[in-house]
């Protein structure tokens, strides 16, 4: 009981009692009278307390199995919510898969080779100049509500968000090895965020729009850092995505002519033309202008 009243921490201290409890203990039993004033020689009387005494004994025997029993259940209950706020975590920093073998192998180096990654990055035209004369709160509360939409559009055409960098923000389509099927999930999600973007009320007395760069190729992809986890891409579609993105006019989503050619039966593209991107060169570009039809493809409510 001791023990359970000090806890853990003060085990010292439950040692002291224990040791001082054991000593006069063995004094009893050692000098104290079998018969005397306080110890009677009545049958009847030491029955009586005997009894007292078993009954006192499984008292406090029950009592502290309960003790012990409500602790653990609520031990296990913090766990269980600890659990689930560790799921929801892992859910919001990687994608499902990545999530599932970090679990499986958490001290494994989680990386990967995809050879047909479809990569956006979009950038908010025009923002730093429209919030430098408004307030913190503002600002935040714009962004998080434009990013909240877009994760909710990410969400709806199965693409995978990677990152926001400032007022930038990066997606991946067909990590899982699906190429035509994430570059598709992609189309249709940036055509959604131009149409999300549009949208919205002015910020700093303008009106934002968005540009982007679509690009389809060979990436790295896996999960960095311990303290705070990161799942990222690298590669060269990452870096001709964003140099893409660079080269796009405001509400204009400038894809590659990888890109224009795995979409050509499902999305309709500028006339193909030559985009001069630094440190690249000449590259074939088309903007992306919507779906084909009401098949695969076409926007997300």
């Amino acid at each position: 009981m001791l023990f359970i009243c000090l806890g853990p921490r003060h085990w010292r201290w439950f040692a002291v009692l224990l040791a001082i409890d054991y000593v006069l203990l063995l004094l009893a039993l050692a000098y104290a009278p079998a018969v005397s004033t306080v110890a009677p020689g009545d049958a009847a009387w030491r029955h009586q307390v005997a009894g007292q005494v078993l009954i006192g004994a499984l008292t406090v025997n029950a009592l502290l199995i309960v003790y012990a029993l409500t602790a653990l259940r609520r031990t296990e209950q913090a766990l269980e919510t600890a659990n689930r706020q560790s799921e929801t975590l892992l859910a919001t920093l990687l994608p499902e898969r990545i999530a599932a073998q970090l679990k499986a192998a958490p001290d494994r180096t989680i990386a990967e080779r995809v050879d047909r990654v479809t990569v956006l990055f979009i950038d908010v035209v025009g923002f730093t100049a429209a919030v430098r004369d408004v307030a913190p709160e503002r600002v935040v509360a714009y962004l998080d509500r434009l990013y909240t939409e877009f994760d909710h559009l990410a969400d709806v055409h199965v693409v995978e968000k990677i990152k926001t960098i400032g007022d930038g923000y990066m997606a991946a389509g067909g990590l899982d090895g699906s190429a035509a099927i994430g570059a598709a999930a992609v189309a249709g999600f940036a055509l959604d965020v131009l149409a999300t973007v549009d949208r919205q009320p002015a910020l700093g007395g303008r009106r934002l729009q968005v540009r982007a760069g679509l690009h389809i190729g060979t990436a790295t992809a896996g999960v960095i850092g311990r303290r705070r986890l990161s799942f990222d891409i690298w590669g060269d579609a990452v870096n001709l995505a964003a140099r893409l993105e660079s080269a796009a006019k405001p509400g204009e989503i400038l894809a590659s002519d990888a890109v224009a050619r795995v979409l050509a039966d499902r999305f309709a593209f500028s006339p193909p033309g030559a985009t001069l991107i630094r440190g690249v060169g000449e590259v074939t570009t088309a903007a992306l202008r919507g779906p084909i039809g009401d098949g695969p493809g076409a926007m997300a409510c």
